[in-house]
């Protein structure tokens, strides 16, 4: 696949998914709120043509407020059903057409048992929902500041909100399939670990890599469309700011 600039299209032609590549994918969208936001409608229907090189399409949606169940049941069905490869969408995201396209070409040209696209919180500061390293023990830490605003790159951890998942990986693998996305509590009993970050862990730990495409910029719907350059133009700087007033005490 050629270079491309932030933004830019790519034809579906012009993406150099192998052929043993092109199997089902599902979209999954956990919908909380029992609807999907008319935005998000929108990208899936601009994505049609992406998604037809594939061998089949499958949409499933999960209604329910707890959102670990609703990603393990996407992904059981998805199992079940001999998908390759998982979509997860949340309902309240805008996403450029090629997303899933490029996000699959992501994990197969850098060995990614799964890849994100750049999101970022819809509450200030807008940060990225990212952690590009880990602790001194191997856990993966929210580390906003570092995270690019452009490439693609191995991460330790990502939000789900729009990822691409390799489920062949994830059959080989000897893992516990039936328990993958769960909340947990840290170390210091201080505060809940959201299932995003506890799957990512899991992943890492069990030696997979876990990737972003900084490249792919989606918005987040509240009151209106929240992206990415809200934090690299100016929240970036005011969280760093912040963050050394708290640490110079």
């Amino acid at each position: 696949m050629t270079d491309k600039k932030q933004g830019e299209l790519i034809a579906p032609q012009d993406y150099n998914l192998p052929e043993d590549s092109r199997g089902s994918l599902m979209v999954a969208i956990p919908t909380g709120r029992h609807n999907i936001n008319s935005g998000t409608v929108k990208s899936l229907f601009s994505a049609q043509p992406y998604l037809n090189m594939f061998r089949g399409v499958m949409f499933y949606s999960h209604a329910g407020s707890l959102i670990q169940i609703a990603r393990q049941e996407s992904l059981n069905l998805a199992l079940s059903k001999d998908i390759r490869w998982l979509w997860f969408i949340d309902d309240d995201m805008s996403f450029q057409a090629d997303t899933p396209a490029r996000l699959v070409q992501d994990c197969i040209d850098n060995d990614f048992v799964m890849c994100s696209a750049l999101s970022i919180k819809r509450v200030p500061p807008f940060s990225p929902t990212v952690g590009m390293t880990t602790d001194a023990e191997g856990h993966p830490i929210l580390t906003p500041e570092e995270v690019p605003s452009s490439g693609v790159h191995t991460v330790a951890h990502s939000g789900l909100a729009c990822t691409v998942i390799d489920l062949d990986k994830i059959r080989e693998a000897g893992l516990d399939k039936t328990k993958l996305f769960y909340l947990a509590v840290s170390e210091d009993n201080t505060k809940m670990i959201g299932e995003d970050l506890v799957f990512c862990d899991y992943l890492t730990k069990h030696g997979f890599k876990v990737g972003l495409d900084a490249d792919l910029w989606t918005g987040h719907y509240g009151m209106h469309e929240f992206r990415p350059e809200m934090w690299f133009n100016s929240w970036k700087d005011i969280y760093i700011e912040k963050k050394a007033e708290v640490t110079n005490g």
